[in-house]
Formats: C-alpha cells, structure tokens, sequence
C-alpha cells in the first residue's frame, strides 16, 4: 500500500472556535457536491478545533473533498491524521501526539489515541465511542457553511495567482506544497471585505466531515497550548 499526502491546512488553535456543520443539503440540482476533480482521490478542506464549554475535551473536526468518482463516501483505505502538538507557552518546544482515523470500508472509521479505540459507521447522527467512552467520533455528509465576502475574495485570489507566477513553489519535508508567506502576506493586505456582502457563500456545499471529541488531558503531556494540523492518505 503506497501513501501518498493529500493537501494539508495547517491551524493554529485557539481556545475556542464556533463551528456550524449543519446537516447535509440533498442531491438537488441547487446543492454542490463535496467532489474534486483534480485527479486527487482525497483532499483536506478545511480543519477546526475547539474546547468543549467546561473546557475538558477537545472538538477536532476535519472537512474533505473526495474524487468524483468515489461517490458520496470516504474512499476505503483512507487514514486521516491528526497530529497535535502541546507546549508550555507560544512558540516553546513541546511533544506531538498523533489521532489516527483509518476508513477501513466506505462506510466504517477507526480510529484510535493511546489505549482508546472507538469504530464508528458513517453516516450514523450518534457516531461511535470507546469501551473506556473517551473517544467519540463522527463521520458523514455535512453542509459546509463558510460566511465572508466572494466577491472580494475572488479579486484577491486572481491578484495572488499573479503574484504566485513569479515565486517559487515552497514544499515541506514531504514535498507537499505549503503556504508561501510572500503571497500570504500579499492577500491579507488586499482583502476588505464590505460587511454588507458577507453571506454564506458556501450555501448548500457539501463536505465529507470527520469530528472527534478527545479528553483535553489526553492531548496536554507537553503543556496546555495546543497546535494542530491534519493530514489525509489514500491508499494507491
């Protein structure tokens, strides 16, 4: 089996991020599918992390796109990898601990952290947890609600795809291309986005969603701030 790294996001975590994966929308002509057609089997969307209110456990939620023709489901053989890293302050050293979910069927999730394993069927509203009822886990069709400025960002993007063209390509250690921080920079100071335009642009889009909750002590060996990317492997 040959690993190959899909497209990574990287988030730094805050102490709380609102999200709202609401159901998913129905095969509509007016619903967007969650599909890419880039010739990727699986891509990352997007990743959110946030405490629960009595700050004890820890939402780690990661969005995917999935190859047209996989169909609405996770490809099987799928692993998503959560790696989150704890320190004692901002920008110290710290240890890393890694969540792994593995689809070992379309339609079933393993996953596991330390001693906890928890299996859950996709698609299923209550999801799955552990034996020693640590772990809870989700996975399924979600609408995928983005509010901000399109028009806007749209400008900024044609803008930093000029920029893009004259600067070299910045890959990481595993060759998967990263954030260049000289275009970064650039779209930040050209997107203004006008309030009066901020809708849910994303409206009826479809994503595949994987959502573990995690006992906050679990992920903390190195400190209570925490740091976490995800990283999303089809099997070739």
């Amino acid at each position: 089996m040959k690993l190959r790294c899909s497209l990574i996001k990287i988030l730094v975590v805050v102490e709380l991020i609102c999200l709202g994966l609401s159901p998913a929308r129905g095969e509509s002509p007016a619903s967007k599918d969650p599909f890419v057609d880039n010739g990727k089997i699986i891509e990352v969307a997007d990743l959110f992390a946030w405490t629960t209110a009595n700050t004890e456990s820890v939402n780690l939620a990661a969005t995917m796109r999935v190859a047209r023709g996989i169909g609405w489901r996770f490809p099987k053989g799928t692993s998503i990898v959560f790696h989150i890293a704890s320190s004692p302050t901002y920008g110290t050293p710290g240890s890393e601990t890694e969540l792994l979910c593995h689809f070992y069927d379309f339609d079933a999730v393993e996953c596991w952290l330390g001693d906890s394993y928890v299996v859950a069927k996709a698609g299923v509203v209550a999801g799955g947890v552990s034996s020693d009822g640590r772990l809870r886990v989700f996975a399924g069709l979600r609408d995928d609600p983005a509010f901000f400025d399109r028009g806007a960002l749209e400008a900024v993007s044609a803008q930093v795809l000029k920029s893009s063209a004259v600067v070299q390509p910045v890959k990481d250690q595993f060759g998967c291309l990263a954030p260049n921080p000289i275009v970064s920079q650039t779209g930040r100071w050209l997107y203004a986005p006008d309030p009066k335009k901020v809708i849910d642009a994303h409206e009826g889009r479809n994503v595949m969603a994987l959502v573990v909750q995690v006992p906050a002590a679990m992920l903390t060996a190195g400190g209570p701030i925490l740091g976490v990317w995800v990283s999303a492997h089809a099997a070739k």
